[in-house]
């Protein structure tokens, strides 16, 4: 992947041997001149317009391109070089597996066996092109010499599956997931698709992924116009309302996106790739998955804020605020999610709990209320579990419906996440709580000090002041609040010696769990039976 890798100022060596060569007076009078006709066939602004060079044209200049490759020396030299890095880029063997074995069995080695998936592997440099962000002229040369690998699907061949299976890839799919993104990334794709259109309607084996639900899901490709997401969709529309192997959908794939999670004021309707889906398909905003998570669910999940595409969403399909995913997800409806996210803004909250005010007084699969589940998050007061009390106050009181049987106050103690202005927060709110043990004879204070939480910036000290007596009260193991201030102090010494001394750890230190950590998962565990 060295081969890639970009410095700071954006060059990689691939293209020191390509892009100084592509973008020099020589390469680009000798470039322009073979691939001028490619250059056209991705050009226009609609999926249409790429189709209009006559066939023959392409393939004479095709033929008139392998004809000069053989020529020119330089250009040779240039393309072979980019052809190796990219083989080792995709870790190739960076020479065919032609040779017998002789020389290997004279010295007692028999590569044949342990090299069977490597010489498997076919190389396909449309595919490797196609999946990568490089200069246009070197994938519009791979598109030039080899054609057909835009009909080949892959076979593991790219990035080498262990496992033989065959992942059903086409060179758009690798360009739909690919890194490249606006004017040189959307050429690659409407080059790809005035090729072999179908390539829109094929799923992959890995997941049941079409190239719509790879580019919707793209950190890269955000744009609809600009990035091709549109181009893809025209060539196949039905692909809008097709489900994955788990049952997603495009929309739930971009939903799921943490980038169109964070509300931009510069993207519109027109570009925004949520917006376009749901004008596009709008019954796919009421389609779950296989967990029963519809649209709205992701983005209650993943999303910071709330934004003109949440906004879409919700309207397309408004009984989703009031919908419950499936029990693998505990049963949770938005809000149970929102509350859930660290990352969820204040907006969003308020949002779905505007919709679906009773939703905040309603306990998941788990017996979990969103109050809990905010201060398990480790949310701050004012990053929205305010709002959600203030929507259902009794929640601060209300021990969770399970074995465990956590207050709001247990919740935030035990979260390595809380900070001391919501516990303080909570304290205040509800001091009885403090004074509450859970089902293994542990208080907030017990869990606070386990947790190693500081005094005053932890909030220790406030759940202190609120029940000084507990203090000396033992848990049902008999340690007092003080004994796991102490455990966690040691555990925490240790930590940072093991983290010191790692080159020098052997592999069954490394993996072994500490009695505190091993206390506080199973714990945080019986909450979730």
């Amino acid at each position: 992947t060295a081969v890639l890798d970009e410095d700071r100022d954006g060059v990689s060596p691939l293209s020191i041997v390509w892009d100084k060569y592509a973008s020099g007076i020589e390469g680009k009078r000798t470039l322009h001149s073979l691939l001028q006709h490619f250059e056209m066939e991705s050009a226009g602004d609609t999926a249409d317009d790429n189709q209009a060079l006559d066939p023959q044209t392409l393939k004479e200049a095709e033929t008139a391109t392998r004809e000069a490759l053989g020529k020119s020396k330089k250009l040779k030299l240039k393309w072979d070089k980019a052809n190796l890095l990219l083989r080792a880029a995709f870790h190739f063997p960076l020479q065919q597996h032609d040779d017998n074995n002789d020389n290997h069995k004279k010295h007692g080695t028999d590569i044949s066996k342990k090299e069977t998936h490597e010489t498997k592997r076919k190389w396909r440099v449309l595919h490797a092109t196609s999946a990568i962000k490089c200069h246009n002229t070197l994938f519009l040369l791979a598109r030039a010499l080899h054609p057909e690998q835009a009909f080949q699907t892959d076979d593991g061949d790219l990035y080498g599956f262990e496992n033989d299976s065959s992942s059903n890839r086409t060179a758009l799919h690798f360009a739909a997931a690919s890194p490249a993104c606006g004017k040189d990334g959307r050429a690659v794709i409407r080059s790809l698709l005035a090729l072999n259109p179908h390539a829109a309607q094929v799923a992959d084996n890995l997941d049941g992924s079409l190239p719509l639900h790879l580019i919707s899901e793209n950190e890269r490709k955000v744009n609809w116009l600009h990035d091709g997401v549109r181009d893809i969709f025209q060539a196949f529309t039905d692909a809008a309302q097709a489900k994955d192997q788990l049952g997603q959908t495009p929309l739930h794939r971009a939903a799921a996106n943490i980038v169109h999670g964070h509300p931009s004021p510069q993207m519109t309707e027109v570009g925004s790739i949520i917006q376009n889906l749901v004008i596009a398909r709008p019954s796919t905003a009421s389609i779950p998955d296989n967990a029963g998570l519809l649209p709205l669910h992701c983005i209650a999940q993943h999303f910071e804020g709330w934004d003109a595409d949440a906004e879409a969403v919700l309207s397309a399909h408004k009984p989703a605020v009031r919908t419950r995913t499936g029990p693998e997800v505990q049963s949770r409806l938005p809000i149970h999610l929102a509350a859930a996210s660290p990352d969820a803004m204040p907006d969003l909250v308020i949002r779905l709990v505007k919709e679906h005010p009773r939703g905040v007084a309603q306990a998941d699969r788990d017996g979990k209320l969103p109050l809990h589940l905010a201060c398990e998050s480790g949310k701050s007061w004012d990053r929205g579990v305010s709002v959600i009390y203030d929507a259902y106050t009794p929640a601060i009181s209300q021990p969770e419906g399970n074995k465990r049987g956590w207050t709001a106050l247990h919740m935030a103690a035990a979260s390595p996440n809380a900070g001391s202005s919501l516990i303080n927060k909570l304290a205040e709110l509800n001091p009885s709580a403090a004074s509450t043990p859970d089902k293994m004879g542990r208080y907030p204070l017990h869990w606070a000090c386990l947790t190693g939480k500081g005094w005053e910036k932890g909030g220790v000290k406030a759940i202190f002041e609120a029940a000084p007596s507990i203090a000396i009260v033992e848990d049902s193991r008999g340690f007092l609040p003080f004994h796991s201030a102490a455990l966690a102090l040691c555990e925490a010494t240790k930590s940072s010696t093991l983290d010191s001394e790692e080159s020098s750890s052997s592999p069954d230190e490394e993996q072994h769990s500490s009695s505190l950590e091993v206390e506080v998962t199973d714990a945080i565990m019986d909450g979730d039976d």
